[in-house]
């Protein structure tokens, strides 16, 4: 019963929902397949090295000849499998350099404060609704969405590289799709918190910059801040990891964008119940 407003929303704003997370995914996802290097696009591989002999293809990728396979779809993988870590790093730099903020401030615009101006909260608050019940289905829905466009996007990413890992890099990739989540939900909780304590698309959307940006600068002073997992410089011919490396400052920036997230709730809960609906 606690979430039948929510349910509710889902079954009747379900296309609005949908075709929101859906062109957000698009973005998002292309945010990161935008931002890898041309030869990662495989008409680019082609035109590139199609017509290479063998043994000057195979001194242009770094291998041995040896390992060339018989086709140029195969030659493509065997680059993309290779330089993973150069595709992987490249990926999640497009999310969080390109995509991360512009999707937070649609996602803020679409499941907070739209709603806030369409005046559909005043309503629900008449009809019976306690405070409390509205703002968890505000939440719930904002965050669901978030949660699931990057699930979608990263899988998606993973799969177009054809990016995958033996087992000694497991928990490398582990740790960082953990940061990579994340670094992008600490950008929407910035947002949701301004959303809910501003109410104004636009005012939200400038303190929501504003605070990144702050953030940003500050992590200058303390590199474990969660507004980029990768490093400086690119990768070389795979992850800058190897077993038994330190990943403690992902993991301490994982642990505080957490913290901002439960925070986020707090404060959007103080802004919600001191708000005024007609």
């Amino acid at each position: 019963m606690f979430l039948r407003l929510t349910r509710y929303r889902l079954r009747s704003e379900w296309v609005r929902i949908l075709l929101g997370v859906f062109f957000f995914t698009v973005f998002f996802a292309y945010s990161g397949y935008f931002n890898i290097p041309k030869i990662g696009n495989y008409s680019q591989f082609v035109a590139t090295y199609g017509g290479m002999s063998p043994e000057l293809m195979a001194k242009s990728l770094g291998i041995d000849i040896t390992e060339l396979k018989p086709s140029v779809e195969e030659n493509y993988i065997l680059l993309l499998q290779k330089y993973r870590g150069l595709f992987y790093h490249h990926i999640i730099e497009g999310t969080e350099m390109i995509g991360a903020l512009p999707v937070a401030i649609a996602l803020s615009i679409l499941f907070i404060t739209g709603p806030f101006q369409k005046k559909r909260i005043g309503p629900l608050l008449a009809a019976g609704y306690s405070r409390k019940r509205i703002f968890i289905s505000l939440s719930l829905v904002y965050y669901f969405a978030t949660i699931l466009i990057w699930f979608i996007s990263q899988i998606t990413l993973m799969r177009l590289l054809s990016i995958s890992y033996s087992p000694e890099e497991k928990y490398f990739y582990r740790i960082t799709r953990w940061a990579w989540l994340s670094s992008f939900l600490f950008r929407t909780a910035i947002l949701y918190m301004a959303a809910f304590l501003l109410g104004k698309p636009l005012y939200s959307a400038i303190a929501g910059i504003g605070a990144c940006f702050l953030l940003g600068r500050l992590k200058t002073v303390l590199p474990i801040l969660p507004l980029s997992i990768v490093p400086k410089g690119p990768f070389q011919q795979g992850p800058t990891w190897e077993p038994g490396s330190d990943l403690s400052s992902v993991t301490v920036g994982i642990y505080i964008a957490l913290v901002v997230f439960i925070l986020s709730i707090l404060v959007a809960w103080f802004g919600f119940r001191k708000r005024g609906f007609e």
